[in-house]
Order: structure tokens, then C-alpha cells, then sequence
């Protein structure tokens, strides 16, 4: 990963911050950061986030964002910006994320009104993780104002509750927000989707999509940590796996899972739990599906464990939630 870091330092030193200070305890040398091919580690990426979070600048994860699109040098970038619409600008960054956003990975809920974009940590990300969705819902909701000339039918969530961060927010996303929610997303109306993209050129699109597709073939394919062992537990459902299977699956031993999921700031029973609440909250999006089945797809053994856990995750009953 190595797009975000000039950009996100070229921010940073605006707003005050010495090179020194930024890359303290990164092992990274800012020079080397410029190389057309130069790539950081999740280790590095993480600390440098947290030297920008302790800066008094709540603006930055939105400047940034903003710098990344603006950037003639981003082949992904430009290829978002050429693309035919948001249908077609959202299915290239997902394809190329590695590119952008290694360590995030993306899951879509589509109702019948509106679709969530759904940004889920690939690896554990702990306190930076607001400051990286930030970035990715600012590249988003800028696009589309660029692009479509508003952000109405738009909608931000996020996890954590309101922080100091959160007049920038409201100054810099110019939409909705809504706080304390199941993950970190952006929700957008249907009607958006086709709307075509004022920056439309099918040529550049093409020229930029080339470029993306020789970048591709450098990085690594494998999933994030999360992000592999849920899928695995997920395409097990409603078939409960066990500690011990999902690290066999994994080709790992069961405490060496036990370890690497502690380093991810999560456990075995942690994540268990949230991708029964991913699904849970997926199945009742887009089917008309009674509270036994649902307990039966989730492998629950009764109908009032699953409205026990699903009101746990959402506050609500399974029956309000749905309408």
C-alpha cells in the first residue's frame, strides 16, 4: 500500500507537522515513500495514521481524501473519475481496492429504495480505523459531488459515537450522519446509480483501467486476516465451526489462530458474533424471511436466541428492522 502516504503527508505538513514527527517510529524514510512502486506495510500505514491523529488538524482524513481524487498521478483515481457512472466508478474501486485501501474491505446491502456501502476492517485496524473510513467516505461522497453536483440521497454511518471530529464531518461531508451504527458505511439512493457522470471519457477510462490492471499483478492477492477467517465462517453457516476447524482451514493451529486474531484486536467468539450480525442484518434486507429461518441460517439453535442476539447488535427486534 503506498497511494495514500504522500498525499496523506503533503496534508499533514500543511497543517504544521514536521516530516520527523509524522514518520516517527514507522521506519519509513519519506523519500522512499515517493517511489512509483514503493510499498508500506499494515504496521507502518497504522502508525503513521495515528502520528496524523494526534495532530489538532480534524480536517485531514477529508483534505486527503480530496487530494487522492484530485491526483493527475492515480491511475485509480482517474479511472473513478472517467468512468461512466457510479455504478461503474463503485465496481472499479472495489476490483482495484488493493491499490487504495488493502486493509478495508467492502460489502453491499441493497434495499429497495437505497444501497449501503458497508466498509468492514480487513485487518484490526483498533483507534485509526475512524480516520481511514473517513478518507474512503470523503473520496466517495466527493466523487459523487464532482460528479452529479450533490450529495442529496446520501446518508453516513458510523460506528463510534459524535467526537471532536465531528464538525469537520458535517462541514466537509455535507450530508447526514448518523452515529453508533452496526459498521461504518455510506447508504445511497438507487436513483443515483445511473445518473451519468459528468467527467465521462471512455477513453481515459480505458487508458486508466490498463494502467490499474499492471499494478494489480504486484500486489499480494491474499485477504486480510478478518476478512478470510469471516468468510469462512460465513460460508459454513448455518454449520457452527469450531476454534479448531476455522485454524485448520486457515492452515493454522488453533492457538496460533488464538494469537493472531488477539493481535487483530478480536477473538474467535468476536468474530463469530459479527458475521452472524453482517448476515442477519443482509438476510432481512433483501428477503422476506421469518424469525425461525433466520435463526435456522444462522445456526442458532431457537428463535429467541437469534431476537436475543439480533437486538444485542441492533437495539431493535428483528420485526422492526424491518420496516
Amino acid at each position: 500500500m503506498r497511494h495514500q502516504v504522500p498525499d496523506l503527508l503533503d496534508m499533514a505538513k500543511r497543517r504544521g507537522a514536521s516530516s520527523s514527527q509524522l514518520l516517527s517510529g514507522t521506519r519509513l524514510f519519506e523519500a522512499d515513500c515517493h517511489k512509483p512502486q514503493y510499498r508500506i506495510d499494515a504496521a507502518a500505514w497504522l502508525k503513521l495514521v495515528a502520528n496524523c491523529q494526534q495532530l489538532p488538524s480534524p480536517e485531514l482524513p477529508f483534505l486527503t481524501a480530496s487530494a487522492l481524487l484530485q491526483n493527475p498521478y492515480l491511475a485509480l483515481c482517474q479511472l473513478v473519475n472517467s468512468a461512466r457512472d457510479l455504478r461503474q466508478a463503485l465496481a472499479q474501486l472495489l476490483y482495484f481496492r488493493q491499490q487504495l485501501a488493502p486493509y478495508l474491505y467492502v460489502q453491499l446491502q441493497s434495499g429497495a429504495y437505497s444501497t449501503r456501502i458497508e466498509l468492514r476492517p480487513g485487518i484490526g485496524l483498533g483507534a485509526q480505523q475512524r480516520f481511514i473510513a473517513e478518507i474512503w467516505l470523503s473520496l466517495l461522497l466527493q466523487l459523487i459531488r464532482h460528479q452529479l453536483g450533490s450529495t442529496a440521497g446520501t446518508v453516513i454511518y458510523l460506528r463510534e459515537l459524535a467526537t471532536k471530529t465531528a464538525a469537520a464531518e458535517h462541514t466537509f461531508w455535507q450530508t447526514e450522519v448518523r452515529y453508533q451504527q452496526a459498521c461504518d458505511g455510506i447508504e445511497i439512493a438507487n436513483s443515483l446509480w445511473r445518473q451519468p457522470f459528468s467527467g465521462c471519457d471512455v477513453a481515459a477510462f480505458q487508458n486508466a483501467r490498463r494502467i490499474c490492471r499492471q499494478q494489480q499483478r504486484l500486489l499480494p492477492k491474499r485477504p486480510g486476516v478478518l476478512e478470510f477467517a469471516g468468510r469462512v465462517l460465513r460460508r459454513a453457516l448455518p454449520q457452527l465451526l469450531s476454534p479448531e476447524q476455522l485454524a485448520a482451514a486457515m492452515a493454522l493451529t488453533p492457538s496460533a489462530l488464538k494469537r493472531l486474531l488477539a493481535q487483530h484486536h478480536t477473538s474467535y467468539s468476536q468474530l463469530l458474533d459479527e458475521v452472524r450480525n453482517q448476515l442477519a442484518v443482509s438476510l432481512l434486507t433483501q428477503h422476506e424471511l421469518s424469525n425461525k429461518q433466520l435463526a435456522e441460517r444462522l445456526g442458532y439453535s431457537d428463535e429467541h436466541n437469534f431476537r436475543r442476539a439480533f437486538k444485542r447488535w441492533t437495539g431493535l427486534i428483528p420485526s422492526l428492522f424491518k420496516v
